[in-house]
């Protein structure tokens, strides 16, 4: 993502730093060259040359950008299971998950840990944003993902002929596990993402009581994965799959349902070169009264989608 250029003012709105300080009412933030500069009382802020942009608040609420730790760029209108893989071909998904990143980062997140993706999509995703291609949030790419044979994410029927590789690396023994971690390396992962446990939604096979892989299996994972400097997250429902997780050393587990945005609101950004929000931007730091603040300024609100079952995530 390139730096923006300039000096930008985000003024006429309330901020609240993320800080935990108390909000500051007709505030102003001030940005240049992508970093903000500023941040508090619009009384305090400095001066500005007059071919500055300006954002007007109208009234609203300035604040850090969001961080998303569960994303799943490439999900999308999932209705079932089969939504996830076989619903669209690949080069749609591809389309999908582009627009995806671009309605999180106009929600106002700015920062995102993908929680899986069809195709390594997640992976070149992250390249586009970077390269300034989309629009994006900074992304975290974590491809496919890790679970054992007949687990949760294991349902296509074998007489099918289907298989599960476009979105799922399934294993049989911590061998397989091993690698599979080495094929998302290669990849370019940087999270590696498993399946320890089911969940309810998947209540005549795997569901939230069942173990999806075996200490062992999560260990190998865990190993080969901090091998090559590769953290690792869980699906975990089940206090034993919680446990077969964490001993190993997995670096984050998850109880949590994922959320893939649907609809967006307006956003600002320190990188904004139109009218739509931009990704392009750096993680500022501010100096003045709210010194400490190190993101972008926007605005979001989160939305959750709406009717049928939710994904695994």
């Amino acid at each position: 993502m390139k730096t923006a250029q300039g000096v930008t003012v985000v003024a006429n709105g309330k901020l609240v730093d993320g800080t935990g300080s108390p909000p500051v009412p007709d505030a102003a933030v001030v940005m240049k060259d992508g970093r903000v500069v500023y941040a508090g009382p619009s009384a305090g802020a400095p001066e500005v040359p007059p071919e500055a942009a300006r954002i007007d608040a109208r009234g609203g609420t300035i604040m850090p950008g969001l961080v998303e730790a569960h994303f799943h760029p490439t999900y999308f209108n999932v209705s079932e299971l089969a939504d996830l893989d076989i619903k669209y071909p690949v080069e749609y998904v591809t389309i999908l998950a582009a627009c995806n990143a671009k309605l999180a980062l106009e929600c106002g997140y700015t920062a995102a840990r993908s929680g899986g993706s069809l195709h390594n999509i997640d992976v070149w995703l992250k390249k586009a944003i970077e390269e300034d291609l989309v629009p994006g949030p900074r992304l975290a790419a974590s491809g496919r993902e890790i679970c054992g044979a007949g687990g949760l994410m294991d349902w296509n029927p074998d007489h099918l002929k289907l298989g599960m590789e476009g979105l799922i690396l399934l294993i049989n023994g911590p061998e397989e596990g091993r690698r599979a971690v080495r094929k998302l390396v290669k990849d370019g992962v940087e999270w590696v993402k498993t399946y320890p446990t089911g969940d309810a939604a998947a209540p005549d096979a795997a569901d939230h009581h069942t173990l999806c892989m075996t200490f062992e299996e999560m260990a190998a994972v865990v190993a080969e994965a901090h091998n090559f400097r590769r953290k690792v997250t869980g699906h975990c429902r089940a206090t034993q799959g919680i446990k077969n997780a964490l001993r190993p050393g997995s670096t984050r587990w998850s109880t949590a349902r994922s959320w893939t945005p649907r609809r967006s609101t307006s956003s600002w950004s320190a990188t904004r070169r139109s009218s739509r929000p931009s990704s392009s931007s750096t993680r500022a730091s501010c100096t003045g009264p709210r010194s400490g603040c190190r993101s972008r300024s926007s605005t979001g609100t989160r939305r959750r989608s709406k009717g049928g079952p939710r994904a695994p995530g």
